[in-house]
């Protein structure tokens, strides 16, 4: 499984560090839509009102490409290199 895999490289590691950030990402923005609905609403706006139901759970857009663009300015930019630093 990837996420129990030792990276072999400094880009192995960039590619596990993005991938974890979209999947948490991902995560904590479904949890919190499903308790805040204030915050739903904002994701269903966000994502201009398209909401998918997949196995019974229904998932706005903004669900799928806030994660994307999380973890590709993770990849890009090597955040977690900036941060280590402080």
């Amino acid at each position: 499984m990837w996420i129990f895999e030792s990276p072999e490289n400094y880009a192995k590691m960039v590619e596990k560090i993005s991938k974890s950030v979209f999947m948490v990402s991902l995560l904590i923005l479904y949890l919190i839509s499903c308790i805040n609905e204030e915050f739903r609403v904002f994701l269903e706006t966000f994502s201009f009102g398209a909401v998918y139901e997949i196995f019974g759970v229904k998932l706005n857009l903004a669900l799928l490409y806030a994660p994307v663009f999380m973890g590709v300015l993770e990849h890009v930019f090597k955040i977690h290199d900036k941060l280590s630093w402080l």
